[in-house]
């Protein structure tokens, strides 16, 4: 039987719990508090052969693991002990602890790297965020004035979703050719200027850095902005009180706990399948 340790004790993590036993893991959890088909576990003590999953946490230089819960780090030494049956599952990988894991023969998965990841991902975001909306002012999504900045992948799910609804949606992006991909899949389309946003009642951002200056304010007015990007977000905190601002940190696992783990699960198959497959068609 294998053996799976999931860190961190959020919605995402304790559904993934669920899948992992479902398929024949014996689970345990860090930290360790037992819940339906877990087991707690200390992190000085990674069993050999351990599937170590942290989905969407970063694992620094130093090892440590930045989830929820109480701090834990791996070490070269910790890697030595879960030895090559090993898999290790975060959201980003630091290089140096990527070397720690390739000396040992430990595979890798950094899901927030990975296209499959953040494709599925999308859905549950662009769904969670449709649903933060509805009811804005007492009123249905149909028909209103929306617009998406950034179309990525969150966006550009979200932004065709939007459509469907009946919203008026414009794209909004410096970059020209996602631009042109909106307006080739029927959306409207601007650049990333205060001017794009007149007359708009929600605004849906997927874009993580600060972008929205003072200057915008104005033509924001009382438009709702929705954060969906991850932290800073678009927004700086300064501006944040003069805006009807409502961050919506963590949608996938908010809204659809059990998909999340599901994509999780998923997404690490099939990176791991094309991990194996990558050097054989060399």
């Amino acid at each position: 039987m294998k053996t799976a340790v999931v860190i961190g004790r959020g919605k995402r993590e304790r559904a993934l719990c669920q899948v992992l036993a479902a398929r024949g893991f014996a689970v345990f959890t860090h930290p360790p508090e037992a819940g339906a088909g877990e087991r707690g576990l200390e992190p000085m003590r990674w069993p050999e052969g351990a599937w170590i999953w942290a989905p969407l946490a970063d694992i620094g230089a130093d090892g440590v693991v930045a989830a929820s819960g109480p701090p834990v780090a791996l070490t070269p030494e910790d890697f030595d002990r879960i030895g090559p049956d090993g898999v290790v599952v975060a959201g980003r990988v630091d290089p140096v602890v990527r070397g720690w894991a390739a000396s040992s023969g430990v595979r890798v998965v950094a899901l927030r790297e990975s296209e499959a990841f953040n494709w599925l991902n999308a859905v549950p975001t662009a769904e969670g965020a449709i649903r933060a909306a509805m009811g804005l002012d007492g009123r249905s999504l149909a028909s209103r004035q929306v617009a998406v900045m950034g179309f990525g992948r969150v966006g550009t799910v979200l932004a065709l979703r939007l459509k469907g609804y009946g919203c008026a949606t414009r794209v909004l992006d410096a970059r020209p050719l996602a631009r042109i991909q909106a307006r080739a899949l029927g959306l409207d389309a601007a650049g990333l200027i205060p001017a794009a946003l007149h007359g708009v009642e929600v605004v849906f951002n997927t874009i993580p850095v600060p972008v929205v200056a003072p200057d915008w304010l104005a033509a924001l007015g009382g438009a709702w902005f929705l954060e969906l990007a991850s932290p800073p977000g678009a927004v700086p905190p300064v501006l944040r009180p003069a805006l009807r601002y409502r961050p919506l940190p963590n949608l996938p696992a908010e809204v659809a706990a059990e998909e999340a783990a599901q994509i999780v699960w998923d997404s690490t198959q099939l990176a791991l399948f094309e991990a194996i497959r990558e050097p054989a068609s060399r």
